[in-house]
């Protein structure tokens, strides 16, 4: 099955997408895993709770997060059996890093004991939480006294404007309470947002001087809003710019999935590789998994192909059936020329968000 090009779009490679002499051919994988390597899972993320206390535009979770103020539902927390149902699964796969999420992960009311529980295993050399900031105080009193140097806190962080003052209020409250065990991540949806603002708080909180960038994709039926593959150019200009400013004050950041190469142009890969900002492209089986045990590929696919942790006894097994589910469009890409496309063909790019893919066949 092969798409038409787009109205207007001939059917060639953009210059980004044909291999040049003395190119970022060989730099682009200096990252260490190429895009053809698809489908190992080096972790899973693990949903706490659905509930959350935010409400973002561009939320890809927005299928599954409960934005209900009642919390007592035990079916929308993760319960003790079900935590040892997980930690046993990773045991099995030999997942080493584990990862929570939410909703806001802090709202599960046995918060603290569920990571001492997690803690409690020496094969897991990283425990990384992902939250808003918007937490409460004893998860918050929590965090600030933890010891264990595996603990690690990624805080998604929006401009000021978009929350309230007394919410902006408590989000610094806690980058200051937690400090340099926080790394700030941003969600990129739009051209022209603002990346300052990220630069002041690592700076004013002593915050870890790395960065996470996201790019929004589609999940199908949520409406979330979420970057156009028409905006990534001005969307790359502003990246190299904020790599550029973030160098001045020793900050770097890091890309996550669904990036294509063709997004920046090759004098924008150099200019990226000068600050020290190794391009990634790759998409593969994550594995999100729910408070009931569900699973799926990632919360862009939240909506396709759901199973049952207790359907598989490890990872490959996951690995096997998700590959079986959408292996055939993997090749495919975000764009019509993605399957002819050098970088593509030698691994260097995944060619872009699966979920992206799916939707520009109808799927």
């Amino acid at each position: 099955m092969e798409r038409e090009a787009a109205p207007g779009v001939q059917r060639m490679l953009p210059v980004s997408c044909r291999p040049m002499p003395g190119s970022l051919h060989e730099t682009a994988s200096i990252n260490g895993t190429s895009a053809s390597e698809k489908g190992a899972i080096s972790m899973a993320n693990t949903l706490f709770t659905t509930y959350c206390n935010r409400n973002c535009s561009y939320c890809f979770a927005k299928e599954k997060v409960d934005l209900g103020r009642n919390q007592g539902d035990p079916s929308k927390n993760l319960s003790t059996e079900g935590l040892e149902k997980i930690i046993d699964f990773f045991k099995r796969s030999q997942l080493t890093r584990f990862v929570v999420l939410g909703g806001e992960p802090t709202l599960h009311p046995r918060f603290g004991p569920m990571i001492d529980r997690i803690l409690d295993e020496p094969s897991f050399d990283s425990v990384m939480i992902f939250t808003n900031a918007l937490m409460p105080e004893s998860a918050r009193a929590y965090l600030a006294n933890q010891r264990d140097k595996r603990i690690h806190v990624a805080v998604n962080l929006n401009a000021e404007k978009e929350y309230t003052p007394t919410q902006w209020a408590q989000v610094n409250e806690t980058l200051h309470a937690l400090g340099s065990k926080v790394g700030l991540g941003i969600n990129v949806y739009a051209p022209g947002q603002d990346y300052e603002f990220l630069i002041d708080a690592i700076l004013r909180h002593g915050l870890t001087k790395h960065v996470r960038v996201g790019l929004t994709h589609p999940v199908s039926g949520s409406g979330n809003i979420h970057a156009q593959t028409e905006d990534f150019p001005a969307i790359a200009e502003d990246l190299v710019r904020f790599a550029a400013l973030g160098a001045t004050h020793g900050i770097s950041f890091s890309f996550d999935c669904g990036f294509t190469f063709c997004m920046f142009t090759l004098d924008q890969h150099k200019e990226l590789l000068r600050h020290a900002v190794r391009f990634k492209s790759v998409c593969s089986p994550i594995i999100d998994i729910g408070p009931d045990l569900t699973i799926w590929r990632c919360f862009p696919m939240v909506n396709r192909a759901n199973a049952r942790l207790e359907d598989f006894q490890a990872k490959n097994e996951m690995i096997r059936f998700y590959n079986q589910k959408f292996g055939k469009y993997l090749p495919m890409g975000n764009r019509p020329e993605c399957p002819q496309c050098q970088y593509r063909v030698h691994g260097l790019c995944s060619g872009g968000c699966l979920a992206r893919t799916l939707d520009s066949f109808g799927k």
